[in-house]
């Protein structure tokens, strides 16, 4: 249980501090450490003792070596080297180490009951999966991985009690209790967090949580706004207008930039906004006259925590206006079950390059942008409705070709035999390099 709770914890804490691909760095290291372990438990077994006593001790020793990865991963500065990224690969390969060599040892000890010692590894495992959810959205990423490691220390408390040592179990059971104050203190006063990720220093946080899909930090403008990042990276502005005194600029910003296109086409519709972050897309629609939108955010911290509860005034209450319904759910799921027509669905820059518990995952593996998925929005809109997604444009142009070809294919599903002329395409920014391609 410990061993699957702390691989996958590193998973999240990996995303954060470097890129979500190196997710997958997490479950590398876990079988590097655990083959070795295996290994290596040959020469345990030569180790002079009782079994259990071995186990005892391993299983201690391993709390504290959950720390020292964890201390090695979070000590990172603004641009690990080579060597540092060797270091933290074989430091935090020393817990799946200890863990490899104690598995193989209780499973060699009881070959006869083999069945039964399965059965067990498959529950520890099992539990380690169910734990993480909730320990990552109480606790966050590294308090979870102290909680792996009050874990082994528990373990080390059961294997000294099965080899009859009082010693060992208290020693074992003193440790467990002197991480749950470190862990305690922690969540407090966090001293054991996140200071660098993605090469560069978090000191323009203002607050940060943790759950299960992410973490996120929040820069709090004094005068209103914001921004909220994802995993230190990708990021979503806070939108702040005053609806009823808005400004030239106010309305160029919310009406005249490609991201508005839809509303231009389309003032005052009925709205569905797909990742409504922090809520630009909301404060367009709003100012193209709309009264009735239906925000559909998947990430709970951002819809609720940060935008209704922590920072309400940052957006001048954005999310609580009676006109705007907020939805914590997923986008496609949400358009799957609902039964209203739209005039305007949009979604803009729909990513948080930010790793799942299972490893990372990019466009190409987003159901937001699958053909089925644009079946079901244009199966929601009204006859005179419009769908527009925006992503970012290249010079040549990749990802906007992408979606005008899901665009055509769920159009030709739908019967439409000349689907081209039900298409636009937009680009906002620079024509060169980096800017916005939005076809709707």
């Amino acid at each position: 249980m410990a061993t699957l709770l702390l691989e996958l914890s590193l998973t999240r804490i990996f995303s954060v501090v470097f890129y979500y691909h190196m997710a997958f760095l997490a479950i590398s290291i876990a079988l590097f450490g655990l083959g070795v372990g295996g290994v290596f438990s040959y020469v345990v077994a030569n180790w002079k003792g009782p079994l259990y006593t071995k186990l005892g001790r391993l299983s201690s020793l391993n709390a504290f070596l959950v720390l020292v990865s964890l201390a090695v991963i979070l000590a990172q500065g603004e641009t690990p080297t080579n060597w540092s990224l060797a270091l933290i690969y074989f430091t935090t390969a020393l817990p799946f180490f200890a863990s490899g060599a104690i598995v193989s040892l209780a499973v060699s000890e009881n070959m006869e009951r083999i069945d039964r010692v399965y059965f067990y590894d498959l529950l520890g495992a099992a539990g380690g999966c169910l734990l993480l959810v909730p320990l990552l959205n109480q606790f966050g990423g590294p308090c979870t991985v102290i909680s792996a490691a009050i874990c082994f220390a528990v373990a080390g408390a059961i294997w000294h009690s099965m080899a009859g040592s009082v010693r060992g179990r208290a020693g074992s059971v003193a440790l467990a209790l002197l991480l749950v104050a470190v862990l305690t203190y922690n969540q407090r006063h966090p001293i054991i967090d996140v200071r660098y990720a993605k090469g560069h220093r978090l000191q323009w946080e203002t607050w940060s949580k943790w759950n299960s899909i992410s973490r996120i930090g929040v820069q709090a403008y004094k005068a209103g706004g914001g921004m909220i990042y994802i995993d230190a990276d990708a990021s979503t502005g806070i939108a702040d207008f005053d609806f009823d005194h808005l400004t030239g600029e106010d309305r160029h910003k919310l009406l005249e930039e490609g991201m508005a296109l839809p509303y231009v086409v389309r003032p005052g519709a009925k709205t569905l906004v797909i990742g409504p972050g922090g809520g630009w897309d909301v404060s367009r629609a709003l100012a193209s006259g709309s009264h009735d939108i239906d925000a559909v955010e998947i990430n709970p911290i951002i819809a609720t925590t940060v935008m209704r509860e922590k920072f309400p005034g940052q957006s001048r209450g954005l999310y609580l206006r009676p006109d705007v319904h907020v939805h914590v759910e997923d986008g496609r799921s949400f358009v799957r079950r609902s039964t209203e027509k739209y005039q305007a669905i949009q979604a803009t820059l729909v990513d948080t390059w930010a790793s799942t518990a299972a490893g990372a995952f990019a466009l190409s593996e987003n159901n937001l942008y699958t053909t089925d998925a644009f079946h079901d929005y244009l199966s929601h809109l009204t006859d005179d409705g419009v769908v527009c997604f925006t992503r970012w444009g290249f010079d040549p142009p990749r990802e906007s070709l992408r979606l005008v070809s899901l665009g055509m294919a769920a159009l030709s599903q739908l019967g439409e035999t000349q689907p081209w002329r039900h298409v636009i395409v937009g680009r906002g920014g620079s024509v060169k390099g980096w800017a916005r391609s939005i076809p709707c």
